[in-house]
């Protein structure tokens, strides 16, 4: 049921309404929590409703481990982690990682000499599993170190797990901020109503104009890349760079959205990275919610101990490489990863030795070194293994030549820059566009204006699809 698709929008105006009319009449929070619970376990059915076992086995698994750590103390308490973050690892690892590690054990032992001739397990990926698995174990652990309370309420915190909106795609949500907001009455006001439609439209021309115009190309030059010119490869990383931002922003965007127009608040998830003229600060304003869950429950306990500046670079590059990891059962993934943490080693080194005045220049400098360092890495990700990533960047520089084709996405490109230049900033939920020039009365008709255009363009896009794309992310 993806959030582009008419079944959605017959599914989500039901909800709004349920949850209107209990806050107008019953005013029931244990109502409105069973309301949303159930959403949610249809919305995430409807992709396949076999895998709706393994959301709730994780759900009770931790509700049980969070209440058994609430009321014992030493190694007793440390078992029931253990086995909270054994049991959704393991049930994550063997349905992402089981045929990834197979395979590359079976390719190690033949290189070596030995048979290995075992067959391979078909596994499907439960859509979302890589972010409720993260959110389950972000709860487990702040519990034990008593960062937040044990949910005694099995409704409330299942709801928690499953809220439809960001299930599986993100923000991943710390407990101590979500679970809160499920103990009082929600639902809609025309405020929350307001501001959720403009972030949902906003989300949609992201997705729809903006990522799935962006796809046809993307798709050809990556398919084609053995035949094609450097400046076309170099179009195409642009490409996809741009792409994945703007549907996976969309998308939180719409998550965000969504929730509010029901009353629930969940995290800005990206803040314009790309904007940014750090490689740090591109990653503090790119997946926001996931940065900080590594940073939180990896690097912080990486660092933990004797703070060298070597233990620091080791606690980066770690963090990345699991990052990576996290993304995708292939080396691409782990080689993006662990070069997204050496660069951040590289660039803390690099001011700590070298003092800039934050003038334009340098600013634009970052930028561009940002950026297209980005930009550049963008193919390991995309691309379907080393091989052909390094091909792919290798020919970039040697067959380079002014790109003949494919220029037409550059469109799309520009607008997915304006966007950001328009809409800077964390909070999007309470600030609008950067129009305060205008005055506040003809500021708020030009928004009006904005977000009509664009919901016309997503419409459009919209009818003259033959079937909508879906989210990338939901792949990992």
């Amino acid at each position: 049921m993806l959030f582009s698709t008419g079944t959605f929008w017959l599914f989500f105006p039901a909800v709004l309404i349920a949850l209107a009319a209990n806050r107008l009449t019953l005013r029931s929070v244990t109502l409105q929590n069973a309301i949303l619970l159930g959403a949610s376990y249809l919305f995430y059915g409807w992709w396949d409703w076999r895998f709706l076992g393994l959301i709730i086995a994780s759900t009770l698994i931790d509700y049980l481990a969070g209440l058994r750590m609430e009321r014992s103390a030493g190694q007793a308490r440390r078992r029931w982690l253990h086995l909270s973050v054994f049991a959704n690892l393991s049930i994550l690892g063997f349905f992402k990682y089981f045929g990834f590690f197979a395979s590359e054990l079976k390719a190690g032992l033949t290189a070596a000499g030995f048979s290995a001739e075992w067959g391979t397990l078909n596994i499907v990926l439960p859509v979302g599993i890589s972010f409720y698995t993260l959110q389950t174990l972000s709860y487990s652990i702040d519990v034990y170190y008593k960062r937040t309370r044990a949910e005694p309420d099995l409704l409330r915190y299942a709801t928690y797990v499953a809220f439809f909106p960001q299930l599986v795609a993100g923000p991943i949500e710390r407990a101590r901020k979500l679970i809160p907001q499920f103990a009082e009455l929600a639902g809609p006001t025309w405020q929350s109503l307001n501001q959720g439609v403009r972030l949902v439209i906003a989300g949609l021309f992201l997705k729809v104009v903006i990522a799935d115009n962006l796809a046809p190309f993307v798709d050809t030059i990556f398919t084609g890349y053995a035949t094609m010119s450097g400046g076309e490869l170099l179009l195409g990383a642009l490409y996809f760079s741009i792409q994945i931002y703007a549907d996976f922003a969309g998308y939180s965007s719409i998550a965000i959205g969504l929730a509010a127009m029901m009353g629930i608040r969940l995290s800005t998830n990206f803040a314009t990275p790309f904007l940014a003229s750090s490689i740090s600060g591109l990653w503090r304003g790119w997946n926001i919610t996931l940065t900080l869950f590594f940073r939180d429950y990896v690097y912080a306990e990486l660092r933990k101990g004797k703070r060298s500046e070597s233990r620091i670079a080791l606690a980066n590059i770690a963090t990345f490489f699991v990052s990576g990891l996290w993304h995708g059962a292939n080396w691409t993934f782990i080689l993006w990863g662990t070069a997204h943490g050496v660069l951040l080693v590289v660039e803390r080194r690099w001011r700590a030795a070298v003092s800039l005045d934050p003038i334009v220049w340098l600013k634009l400098a970052g930028w561009a070194y940002t950026f297209g360092l980005f930009l550049l890495l963008s193919v390991l990700f995309r691309s379907l293994d080393v091989h052909a990533a390094t091909t792919y960047l290798a020919r970039i520089v040697t067959e380079f030549s002014v790109p003949q084709s494919q220029r037409y996405g550059l469109l799309f490109v520009g607008l997915a820059f304006l966007i950001d230049a328009l809409w800077r900033g964390r909070t999007r939920l309470d600030k609008g566009l950067r129009l305060e020039w205008l005055g506040p009365v003809a500021k708020e008709w030009a928004e009006t204006v904005v977000f009509s255009l664009s919901l016309i363009l997503v419409l459009i896009n919209v009818a003259t699809r033959e079937e909508p794309n879906a989210f990338i992310y939901f792949q990992f």
